[in-house]
């Protein structure tokens, strides 16, 4: 990533200012070759052999903690670490090298996206904490989905028999259950590993509590906004990702269950491709969250998806769209 030339450069930089225009995930990537959450490794700046250091986000800040060290560690106190410098001097390092014309598109993270999934994934899970509820509360999602849904919040998590997570209000986690199979929701993470799981696409989320026929089916992109589509008095499914198309057989199967089939996807290029896949292949009509046609990231009055519009609007806005909808 280039990140070019900032508009004015202050007398005196701050971590807020510095870190508004730039990742601290670079930085990272810049020292340690890699940033990756919710996976224990070996701490790269000395020699060591026992996987037990993390990164962990609290407060819009994302530390750096080695137990050998007994210490937690910001991305700038990383970069005074390894020169020897002053917290000044390393905040106007970490400003020379991304804003005068480098790059850190030689410091790639580790995410094999060939990787195979984790063979084992075993959980300890909780009552869902005032964090969990808040969370789910703005969404419509209640504690009777969470039940039917079999939704958990996850105090531990476990890896081929290796504890890799704690729970913690900066980096809570929610499990989806399905027989057997875990998908992790890390759903305050802001990088793109938000989920972790053992399943398989061929694992539908919310069918096992599709009833045995009815009027309306809508498929949508995730597992969050069949619950707050559920909350909203509508059934509907959502497949493990939202590039991956449902097999005809499981069409068919839905078809001769329910009178109507829409597909409800983002109006992004990959929310896009899948309902006009659908469209073309299964006759299922699409629906958008979108103002205008070329309105790709503004959504629906700002809400880019269902629960995204129920968190804003509330329940009574919420079916008044879906009735307009549908």
């Amino acid at each position: 990533m280039s990140y070019g030339s900032p508009n004015n450069k202050p007398l005196e930089i701050t971590f807020d200012w510095l870190f508004d225009r730039i990742n601290q995930e670079d930085v990272y990537l810049k020292y340690f070759g890699f940033c990756q959450i919710n996976k224990k490794f070996c701490n790269p700046l000395r020699n060591d052999n026992k996987a037990d250091c993390w990164f962990y986000w609290n407060k819009g800040v994302l530390y750096f903690h080695d137990p050998a060290w007994k210490q937690t560690y910001t991305c700038v106190n990383i970069v005074m670490h390894n020169e020897r410098v002053s917290y000044f001097k390393a905040l106007n390092i970490v400003y020379d090298l991304f804003f005068s014309n480098h790059t850190v598109t030689n410091y790639v993270v580790t995410r094999n996206k060939k990787e195979s999934k984790p063979k084992d994934i075993k959980v300890k899970v909780q009552s869902f904490t005032s964090t969990d509820i808040e969370y789910l509360k703005q969404f419509g999602i209640t504690s009777e989905f969470c039940k039917k849904a079999k939704w958990y919040s996850i105090q531990h998590y476990w890896i081929d028999d290796n504890m890799m997570y704690t729970y913690n209000a900066y980096n809570p986690c929610i499990g989806y259950y399905f027989a057997g199979k875990w998908k992790l929701y890390f759903y305050k993470s802001k990088t793109s590993y938000r989920f972790l799981s053992n399943t398989n696409k061929d694992i539908i989320q919310g069918w096992n509590m599709l009833p045995e026929s009815g009027n309306l089916l809508v498929i949508t992109k995730s597992f969050k906004d069949v619950g707050t589509l559920y909350e909203q008095g509508i059934t509907a499914i959502a497949p493990q990702a939202e590039s991956i198309l449902l097999p005809e057989n499981i069409i068919d199967n839905l078809k001769s269950r329910f009178n109507k089939i829409y597909s409800l996807m983002d109006y992004d290029n990959t929310g896009i491709n899948l309902a006009w896949k659908m469209r073309k292949l299964y006759k299922i009509q699409p629906l958008f969250f979108t103002d205008k046609l070329w309105n790709r990231k503004g959504g629906y009055r700002g809400a880019k998806d269902i629960s995204d519009y129920r968190k804003e609007f509330g329940y009574e806005q919420t079916k008044q769209l879906i009735e307009q909808l549908l």
